[in-house]
């Protein structure tokens, strides 16, 4: 037996601009809540995300990922 575990979206279609609504995901049997793929660059909205999670008992499984870095870093490796 297989068993899946719906997780809800951190932010609104995971565009990372609003709060998607945490608590409805919750009532409508989420069991953690993540933009894995995508990451909030926003502080402060991470930072409510992970109040109301704590408000409704939700794991966050976050995708750490600065995109400001990301796009023009990079690492090398000496040989």
């Amino acid at each position: 037996m297989i068993k899946v575990y719906p997780t809800g979206c951190i932010t609104s279609g995971m565009k990372g601009q609003a709060l998607a609504p945490i608590g409805s995901l919750k009532r409508a049997g989420v069991v953690a809540i993540t933009d894995d793929g995508d990451c909030v660059q926003s502080n402060d909205l991470m930072r409510r995300a992970l109040e109301y999670a704590k408000m409704f008992d939700l794991p966050v499984m976050d995708h750490c990922q600065d995109a400001s870095v990301f796009a023009v870093g990079r690492m090398l490796r000496k040989i």
